[in-house]
C-alpha cells in the first residue's frame, strides 16, 4: 500500500461516520500540516489554554470521539497521558488506535514533521492529492509540441 492509500484510509476512517470527532494537537504548526493532508474535522490546539480551560472547550463541541495527536516525544506522551485522564474524568470517549495508526504511517516524532510529506504532495484543481513529481512530468507532457505528420501528396 502506497503512503497516499495509507493517508486516504487514515481520512477514510474519520469522514465516513456520523460522529463528531475533534482531533486535538499541541500547536498552529500541527494543524497545519494536518490541514494540509486533508483532515477536515475539528482540530483544536492546546497551546495557549490550560488544560481545564481546554477540556471545558471539549466538552461544549459535545464530540463523540476525540483524537490525542500531540506529538510522540516524551513531552508529547506526557501530555497525551494527561489529557486522556481528564477526557476519562469527563466522560469523554478517546481514540486510541487512531493515534499508534497515524504514527505507524509517518513514522515521527513530531506531528509539524509531517511537512517532509506535505512538501512532495499538492492538492491539484480537481482537490485530489498526487506527488508533485508525477503532475510536474504529465503538464510537461501536455505542453509538449505535438509531433508533426507529413502529408501526403
Amino acid at each position: 500500500m502506497t503512503l497516499i492509500e495509507k493517508i486516504d484510509k487514515l481520512k477514510f476512517s474519520l469522514s465516513n461516520t456520523e460522529e463528531k470527532i475533534i482531533i486535538i494537537v499541541e500547536g498552529k504548526h500541527d494543524k497545519k500540516q494536518l490541514e494540509k493532508l486533508g483532515f477536515t474535522c475539528n482540530i483544536l490546539m492546546i497551546s495557549g489554554h490550560s488544560l481545564l480551560s481546554f477540556i471545558n472547550k471539549i466538552n461544549h463541541f459535545a464530540p463523540s470521539r476525540v483524537i490525542i495527536l500531540t506529538d510522540f516525544d516524551k513531552a508529547g506522551e506526557e501530555k497525551a497521558s494527561q489529557l486522556t485522564s481528564l477526557l476519562q474524568k469527563n466522560r469523554i470517549k478517546i481514540d486510541y488506535f487512531f493515534r499508534k495508526k497515524f504514527h505507524a504511517v509517518f513514522n515521527v516524532n513530531k506531528i509539524e514533521e509531517i511537512n517532509y510529506v506535505t512538501k512532495f504532495f499538492e492538492h491539484d484543481y480537481h482537490g485530489s492529492i498526487g506527488l508533485i513529481h508525477n503532475k510536474i512530468f504529465w503538464r510537461q507532457r501536455a505542453k509538449s509540441p505535438k509531433t508533426r505528420t507529413r502529408k501526403s501528396r
